[in-house]
């Protein structure tokens, strides 16, 4: 069976949060910022964003979830992928649904923040012609040494 990516359904939240503190606490720590985050994903669709999934045979794989800015924007934010799913084009699959979204939602930017440890993410994000817009500095809800990368669409 072939992995489908499937927007949000509410019986799908808790593997929302458990994917992104999976590799939140393996390159980081969870703060109470993501905790609130993670806890309420329908925040993010209430205000215009959406949240995806990648499931193959009932199993969640992976997600991410865009973030709307402004009428024009959206933000990329908690990309996780299992780690027994990483380096299976998983992560394509997924920013592939968010590129296609945010060009059918008339969005002219997507934006993400990322760090230098996250060389697979950074390495995916440049393949789909992101580019890096900031340097690093220290985030200031998440306390993480991050950057910004952008892509025109």
């Amino acid at each position: 069976m072939a992995v489908e990516i499937i927007e949000f359904k509410s019986e799908l939240r808790q593997h929302f949060r458990l994917l992104n503190e999976e590799w939140l606490n393996e390159y980081y720590f969870v703060t109470e910022s993501d905790i609130e985050i993670l806890s309420n994903p329908e925040k993010i669709i209430e205000d215009g964003g959406f949240i995806f999934f990648a499931i193959e045979d009932s199993i969640v794989l992976g997600t991410c979830a865009l973030l709307k800015h402004d009428h024009s924007s959206f933000e990329l934010i908690k990309m996780g992928v299992k780690k027994n799913s990483q380096n299976k084009g998983v992560g394509s699959l997924l920013m592939r649904a968010c590129v296609e979204t945010a060009i059918k939602n008339k969005a002219e930017k997507l934006s993400l923040e990322t760090a230098i440890p996250l060389k697979a993410a950074i390495h995916l994000y440049r393949k789909f012609g992101f580019i890096q817009t900031s340097e690093e500095y220290t985030h200031p809800v998440f306390k993480r040494t991050t950057f910004t990368m952008e892509l025109i669409l």
